[in-house]
């Protein structure tokens, strides 16, 4: 399935961008764009 929805993930404290990596993977699955933003 192609989509237009772009989906942007944001971490919490003490953690980073790769704490959503089976997130990411099951929405890019999904035709779903996806992007983990990475904090200071």
């Amino acid at each position: 399935m192609s989509s237009d929805i772009t989906v942007v993930l944001v971490h919490g404290a003490w953690a980073d961008g790769s704490s959503w990596h089976k997130v990411i993977s099951r929405l890019q699955a999904a035709g779903v764009r996806t992007v983990a933003r990475r904090c200071p």
